[in-house]
């Protein structure tokens, strides 16, 4: 797990040495001594930067099914839900908005609430993309290039 989750380098550190994505990762190690049957974490990424964020997705997702887990993760952020998940639900006011595979969601919204809570949160983040790289990033078809 130590490895699985890329702590071993960080095994003779205490905890006050750690970064913000570290302790998460030795608090999921820490959990998975315990040999669960389900997973909650509650916005396991919004510490990790962008490139960490991917690869400790790839990890969640072979924990998951490795050990055979009903994983359920809580987040504000509909690109990691609909990548990470294979059944999302999205809540609206404390009722069910739409539950269902990830396809489903973006391809049929149950409603306008759904619709627009999935492209306002795409059209944030193209627009920043966008201003990162401004009229490069446009004139290569979408595409960055180096």
């Amino acid at each position: 797990m130590i490895e699985l989750l890329g702590l071993k380098e960080h095994l003779g550190k205490r905890i006050d040495q750690l970064s913000g994505g570290q302790k998460q990762r030795a608090a999921l190690a820490r959990t998975m001594v315990m040999k669960p049957k389900i997973l909650l974490l509650d916005e396991p990424l919004s510490a990790l930067d962008g490139v960490i964020k991917e690869s400790i997705k790839d990890r969640i997702r072979t924990i998951a099914r490795e050990y055979n887990l009903t994983t359920i993760i809580v987040t504000h952020d509909p690109e990691e839900a609909l990548t990470l998940s294979n059944r999302v639900l999205i809540l609206e006011k404390g009722g069910i908005a739409q539950y269902g595979k990830p396809d489903e969601i973006i391809h049929h919204p149950n409603n306008e609430f759904v619709q627009k809570f999935i492209l306002n949160q795409l059209e944030i983040k193209k627009n920043n993309i966008y201003r990162l790289f401004g009229a490069d990033f446009e004139n290569a078809g979408g595409q960055i290039t180096a």
